[in-house]
């Protein structure tokens, strides 16, 4: 299999769309255009992952403080 990268304007992106379509799955695998996107999650430290886990938690429980009361806070420094 071989694979290809193109930059086309919308129209003829549509056009591609349509002809791809003609083709099966087991003829024509579409895959993400980055090549190098990487999973973020596994490219983190333990310690990131724990304190995003801990922010999220917090969140669910309603742990949280508005945006209103951040902003007022530093709009101390401005």
């Amino acid at each position: 299999m071989k694979t290809i990268k193109l930059k086309i304007n919308d129209t003829a992106y549509d056009k591609f769309l349509n002809v791809l379509g003609q083709f099966g799955k087991e003829e024509i695998e579409i895959i993400n255009g980055n090549e190098y996107q990487k999973d973020w999650w596994t490219e983190m430290t333990a310690q990131e992952q724990e304190e995003i886990k801990t922010g999220l938690d917090e969140a669910n429980k309603g742990d949280v403080i508005s945006n209103e009361k951040i902003m007022k806070h530093f709009n101390k420094w401005h």
